[in-house]
């Protein structure tokens, strides 16, 4: 996805299936750091845990884990567009 409009409606459904929101960004996390580079690693776990953090003081754990996929998009870009 180009934009993080594309990206904000698949994570709704997720909250309705009775997962807990820190099992979805443990497991995203995981995925995620599988398929980018080491020297971005570091980074991405300093965010998710972050945003774990904020998500068990708030009481809307979507936004959070919305928030997350938007850093990390955000990242990544910034990553790519520093490697050309």
């Amino acid at each position: 996805p180009t934009h993080f409009s594309h990206m904000s409606h698949p994570t709704f459904p997720i909250s309705h299936l009775f997962i807990l929101p820190q099992t979805v960004l443990a497991e995203l996390t995981k995925i995620l750091l599988e398929r980018i580079p080491l020297n971005l690693r570091g980074e991405i776990l300093h965010h998710a845990a972050n945003f774990e953090h904020r998500m068990q003081e708030g009481q809307k754990p979507i936004f959070h884990l919305e928030g997350f996929i938007a850093r990390f998009m955000a990242v990544y870009k910034r990553a790519l567009q520093n490697s050309f």
